[in-house]
């Protein structure tokens, strides 16, 4: 009786195993591949390489628009070329069209994009049993990218979706973030947001959904580069190269910005979504994956109103330090600072002794934190236009991505 027992529970548990459970599932997303930009085939097929040999072994992919440089004809010809010879036959390949794309490509009907790809331009698919939304962009135009019959496809398959999938995630692609979501999406010092409130109304209706998208081509090893409210938003960074938010003395293309090439693989295992970040230039993953568990009703948020209250530290001892002193200028050196995150950037504030009335000037320096593993242990900057046979003090302070100042170093030097 006993081995009846057991012989029936052993049974029981296998079958309610396989009735209730999937087997894990991973995907590639990739956005702003760029192909007829300079270097950008060459990058693309190495992190497709890169991508498709990790350990997840993923089933499907993902590209979220700016699949070309200018939406030429040819360019279009070298993005299926590198697709199609680098991904193996018959892989699941999901596109939707970019700003880029738009660019020398203005049809509403029998797009380039259609006509080479083969693909709608607002799609739903089902792939391993997850509903899959990709909305492209109907024009350039950050006002009206998204209009109503894209609207309107968007939120009859969003019904559809979870009505069928009630407790999985919804994961939805469009090019141009949502306004005020993800790092790229907002203002930043009052300049440059590349978000747009086109899709926002429908978004907020569903905490289902999982939204990647693209555009910014800000670097996705900044925390930020998530965001959790009404639902969850991701930027995937970009693949042919990476640029960062305006207001900074060094600019929105630092040093290094040409040689960063990013991805993600998506991995699902029971509805728990884990999104690994990788820089495909240098072959790393960027710091620990992204972690999006169930239920995806909203009451499981762990990247919603999030804070740091952890400024960066100098080690001790470290100050900065002066080289190839002239008379008007000089080279500034400093050791990088540490935080519990990244530092984001430096503030220098120069200050002419003699001067201390009038306000100092102040120069905002990236850290390379977007340079992952050959992010250099030092950073340095010229000073420039001084006064001659003058004495500058200088302060320099590191900052995070959430704001949080270290307490300064301090130095000085004197002109010849």
């Amino acid at each position: 009786m006993k081995k009846h027992v057991y012989l029936f529970l052993c049974v029981f548990l296998f079958t309610c195993t396989h009735l209730f459970s999937q087997s894990p599932f991973s995907f590639i997303v990739i956005s702003d591949t760029h192909l007829g930009r300079e270097g950008s085939e060459e990058k693309n097929r190495k992190t497709l390489r890169y991508l498709l040999n990790q350990p997840s072994k993923p089933e499907a992919i993902f590209v979220v628009g700016d699949l070309t440089n200018n939406g030429y004809q040819q360019e279009y010809d070298l993005f299926k070329k590198v697709f199609t010879e680098e991904l193996p036959t018959n892989f699941p390949k999901y596109y939707c069209q970019g700003n880029h794309d738009r660019y020398n490509d203005k049809g509403s009907e029998n797009t380039r994009f259609q006509n080479t790809l083969g693909q709608d331009l607002n799609q739903y698919v089902e792939v391993n049993d997850y509903p899959f939304i990709l909305i492209s962009m109907e024009n350039s135009s950050y006002d009206k990218c998204y209009t109503d019959p894209s609207r309107k496809f968007l939120l009859e398959k969003l019904e559809y979706a979870a009505k069928k999938y009630p407790k999985k995630p919804i994961f939805v692609f469009f090019h141009m973030p949502v306004v005020n979501t993800v790092y790229g999406s907002y203002e930043i010092g009052g300049k440059d947001s590349w978000g747009t409130s086109g899709l926002k109304d429908i978004c907020e209706q569903y905490p289902q959904i999982i939204a990647f998208s693209g555009h910014s081509h800000y670097p996705i090893g900044d925390e930020r580069s998530i965001h959790q409210d009404k639902f969850t938003s991701v930027n995937d960074g970009s693949i042919a190269y990476s640029e960062i938010e305006t207001g900074k003395t060094e600019g929105i293309h630092p040093e290094g910005f040409n040689d960063v090439t990013e991805g993600m693989i998506v991995s699902i295992d029971n509805n728990k979504v884990n999104i690994h970040r990788y820089n495909t230039a240098q072959g790393v993953e960027i710091k620990t994956p992204w972690e999006i568990k169930a239920p995806h009703d909203g009451s499981a948020f762990t990247y919603k109103d999030r804070k740091d209250n952890k400024a960066p530290k100098f080690a001790k001892g470290i100050k900065p330090t002066f080289y190839n002193i002239t008379k008007n200028g000089c080279r500034l050196l400093w050791k990088q600072a540490s935080d519990n995150d990244i530092v984001h950037h430096y503030k220098i504030l120069l200050t002419k002794r003699g001067d201390e009335n009038s306000s100092p000037t102040v120069m905002t320096i990236f850290s390379g934190f977007f340079l992952n593993a050959e992010m250099p242990q030092s950073k340095g900057w010229d000073l420039k236009d001084l006064d001659a046979d003058s004495t500058y003090d200088v302060l320099v302070l590191a900052v995070d991505s959430f704001g949080n100042e270290s307490e300064p170093i301090i130095g000085s030097f004197t002109t010849l």
